[in-house]
């Protein structure tokens, strides 16, 4: 013979209820705050450097044409190999986030190029 505790099962429901409910208000945070990556753009994780080095992280955005352009010149000054880059990500009209690192800086280029 099985017996069933009805609160038990009532209290599971409960509280998958209010686990359900927390991840909704959570998520609608996230989606409302602007600085929230869009969940359809992939997380780009930063190994740590090696020893005695760090990370200079390089951001080209432009044109799809553009950002491969200055790819291919990097490689060309033998800076980078083309490989090293990741596959082009699609920027959602959200933008883009960047978390630098404690002590870190930014430093920032426009250049304009003929479209070809």
């Amino acid at each position: 013979m099985t017996i069933q505790y009805p609160s038990w099962s009532l209290a599971q429901e409960a509280a998958q209820l209010a686990v359900r409910q927390q991840l909704a208000a959570d998520q609608a945070a996230r989606l409302n705050s602007p600085f929230e990556a869009d969940p359809a753009i992939p997380t780009l994780l930063e190994p740590s450097p090696a020893p005695g080095c760090e990370h200079l992280r390089h951001l080209l955005i432009g044109s799809p044409a553009g950002v491969q352009e200055a790819i291919a010149r990097l490689h060309l000054l033998d800076y980078v190999e083309r490989h090293h880059w990741t596959p082009l990500i699609q920027i959602t009209p959200r933008g883009v986030h960047i978390t630098p690192a404690q002590g870190q800086v930014l430093s920032y280029l426009v250049q304009q190029r003929p479209i070809r």
